[in-house]
């Protein structure tokens, strides 16, 4: 159990390490803000791990993109206050799919791991 719990640590590890990388940052979501590259990595590496899980967060990706672009076009019409609040909801939006797909590829990695104590 030990060792499994350590090979885990590792394969994790490793994981990580690979995401401090320098790379391009995938087109999935369109001017990333600050601080959200690493989402942008995860979702690259979730399309390598579980296409089907990539399918569904792009989609969602492609939701905020257009609400994005929404604000983007709108934000010279709006007061203040409303242009405030539809960039932080959609921000809000944002992080809360980067926290899906980090999730995702979390399980998959964390499944792997398990296959390999099996061994």
């Amino acid at each position: 159990m030990e060792r499994m719990n350590i090979l885990r640590v590792v394969i994790c590890a490793c994981f990580l390490m690979s995401g401090c990388a320098k790379k391009n940052i995938p087109d999935v979501v369109k001017n990333p803000p600050q601080g959200q590259v690493s989402c942008y990595q995860s979702i690259t590496t979730l399309k390598a791990l579980d296409e089907k899980s990539f399918d569904i967060y792009k989609k969602q990706f492609d939701k905020i993109n257009d609400l994005y672009a929404f604000y983007n076009k709108q934000k010279s019409q709006l007061d203040s206050e409303s242009a405030e609040i539809i960039k932080l909801e959609v921000n809000s939006k944002l992080m809360v799919v980067c926290s899906r797909v980090r999730n995702a590829v979390f399980t998959v990695m964390n499944q792997q791991a398990s296959e390999l104590g099996k061994l």
